[in-house]
């Protein structure tokens, strides 16, 4: 036993120095060519799988307010109709200015040129009959089949996939190739070795084992090298949405290191935060009770008590009367109000808002900050980006200036 286990240790030794570190990174980059592709294909997946691929139809209308609910009850009847969204054409404007980056120019048009719109949600895929007789209603300037490209964007992601599964096994079979024509070329090189071996009594197994060994060996080595490979690339690309880390220097949140903080952790300090965009990011598909409750729904509270929380929330905003109400009901101003309610639901101890006073009446802004200042007097701390200096000054409170990256 001890003679068969020395020769297996003398064969490891004798294969561990025959292995080539070419072969070795042939081997590692065959196979981390699929497994990276697999990698990004699986986030690509993950993205794909977050977009509507529900066939949606945009209805623009050329038709008065007044005519709007009987215009809603008529498309709600269709069978072929599973869900109905009403878009005003303020809430439009205003989605395009945030999405497109575009204030400045929305803000030269004067007036809004875009129209009402109803976004149909079709019960199946066959949304060329509905398109074209929600077309012919009274009221309906034009339609647009949406969605389409998200259905391309799953097919472009199966077929990716196919191909990757191919290219795995081309890659393999190659990689197969490649190894046994290593031990074939180490067999021709050793020959005389082995035919002095035979004739002297070695086994056919004492001369195939080191072998076997460099084998084993080159494919560990080129799996390990496949996965450093593989880790170092998805590391580097996994820095491209950190771009909101400083460049240089700290953030300290709550004695944290905000720069310094793993992606797992961040959701959690966001959580301690309290958020308010500048588009509000508010679900209109949800009522303004249900777009408050959202954030303890990660938090995990009792029902009871997040519902006492999000009906205390809106009623310090003063919105508890229109709970049961859409956020598209609501004025530019609620709106904010909303937002505002829905960030500080979790009793954060910092709150950030973005602009919160952009596009909002000088009443609907300054009732705003009066909200903030009330937070503030209870122990919040309150940081307001804005440009509307003359308004926040009226406040007494602290103002700083963020001049081509630097705090002054």
């Amino acid at each position: 036993m001890k003679a068969w286990l020395r020769q297996h240790r003398q064969a490891f030794a004798r294969a561990l120095r025959r292995i080539g570190a070419l072969n070795a990174l042939v081997i590692g980059i065959a196979l981390a060519l699929p497994a990276g592709g697999y990698a990004l294909l699986e986030s690509l997946r993950a993205v794909a799988g977050r977009l509507t691929v529900q066939p949606q139809i945009s209805v623009f209308l050329d038709a008065k307010r007044a005519d709007v609910d009987a215009l809603s009850a008529r498309i709600k009847r269709d069978a072929r109709v599973s869900r109905l969204r009403f878009v005003p054409r303020e809430q439009a404007l205003k989605e395009l200015a945030a999405v497109q980056g575009l204030p400045e120019l929305v803000a030269v048009l004067g007036r809004n040129p875009l129209p009402d719109a109803f976004v149909v949600t079709a019960a199946d895929e066959s949304i060329e009959p509905l398109a074209a007789d929600l077309a012919r209603l009274p009221g309906v300037a034009h339609v647009q089949a949406d969605a389409l490209w998200a259905r391309r964007l799953a097919t472009l992601a199966r077929l990716a996939r196919i191909g990757l599964w191919l290219l795995a096994g081309l890659l393999g079979t190659a990689l197969i190739a490649v190894t046994f024509n290593t031990i074939r070329l180490q067999i021709l090189t050793q020959r005389e070795e082995i035919e002095v071996s035979k004739l002297i009594g070695a086994t056919d197994g004492f001369i195939r084992r080191p072998f076997y060994y460099a084998g084993l060996l080159q494919g560990l080595a080129g799996g390990a090298l496949a996965l450093v490979l593989v880790a170092v690339t998805l590391a580097l690309l996994n820095r491209v949405p950190a771009i909101e880390r400083p460049s240089s220097g700290a953030v300290i949140v709550n004695g944290q290191n905000v720069g310094a903080l793993k992606r797992p952790a961040i959701p959690y300090l966001r959580r301690n935060l309290g958020l308010v965009f500048q588009d509000q990011k508010l679900l209109y598909d949800r009522s303004v009770y249900d777009n408050v409750m959202l954030p303890l729904a990660f938090s995990a509270h009792p029902p009871k008590e997040a519902a006492r929380r999000a009906r205390a929330a809106l009623d310090k905003v003063g919105l508890l009367a229109r709970e049961k109400s859409n956020p598209i009901q609501l004025s530019g101003g609620e709106q904010q109000r909303l937002a505002i309610a829905r960030a500080v639901v979790n009793r954060p101890s910092i709150l950030l808002a973005d602009e919160p006073t952009a596009n909002l009446d000088a009443e609907s802004a300054r009732r705003i900050v009066e909200i903030f200042v009330e937070f503030n007097q209870v122990g919040v701390t309150v940081l307001i980006a804005t440009h509307d200096q003359a308004l926040v000054a009226q406040y007494g409170k602290r103002l700083l200036h963020l001049e081509a990256g630097r705090m002054q």
